[in-house]
């Protein structure tokens, strides 16, 4: 009935619940109460901005499209082949991009990890979200950062390119946002 969705399913309990409490005992109440604050710290986590709508889902994605490359690259005693797990990444991402456009976007998105393009949008955002910090703070705190990644390593490039898919449907504020949770650690 409900096709496995475990939302419509914890809806369901909470409706019963509240009828349960109504007609039977205020005991129920409690029930009501423990998962309307679960819900909505669930939705707080996972759906409160636009980058954990897209975050979230991609990072699960990507682990599994890796993980399934990994298995295959020990049967096949081959090397692990990143080029094709972010290849395989997009298109499950973007069905509706073609192979070409699929490639522009990852080589856009690999030239702007390892020059670290968005420096200047992560520090714009930075200086919005804490303004009493000073340019200079700020600076450093982004040369402390670059020199941990620096080279970019594959989960660099693939929160940039989270962050391209980002900013292709909510726009560069958005992918700045993303990047400086990245940079904080809330984008985990």
């Amino acid at each position: 009935m409900f096709k496995g969705d475990k939302g419509m399913i914890i809806w369901g309990l909470l409706i019963i619940c509240v009828f349960m409490s109504i007609f039977y005992s205020y005991w129920f109440l409690m029930i009501v109460a423990l998962l309307g604050i679960w819900k909505v710290s669930r939705f707080w986590f996972y759906e409160s901005k636009p980058w954990r709508r897209i975050h979230y889902p991609a990072i699960k994605l990507y682990s599994s499209i890796a993980g399934s490359e990994v298995a295959k690259a020990e049967m096949e005693n081959i090397g692990f082949n990143f080029n094709h797990v972010l290849f395989s990444f997009i298109v499950s991402l973007r069905p509706d991009w073609d192979s070409n456009e699929v490639m522009s976007f990852i080589d856009r998105e690999i030239t702007r990890s390892k020059d670290f393009e968005d420096r200047g949008l992560i520090k714009k955002y930075f200086l919005e979200k804490n303004r009493n910090v000073s340019e200079s703070q700020i600076d450093n705190a982004l040369d402390e950062f670059w020199s941990k990644i620096d080279p970019p390593n594959r989960a660099w490039v693939i929160r940039v390119i989270v962050a391209g898919i980002i900013e292709n449907q909510y726009g560069e504020k958005a992918r700045g946002e993303y990047l400086y949770e990245v940079m904080v650690g809330n984008a985990k």
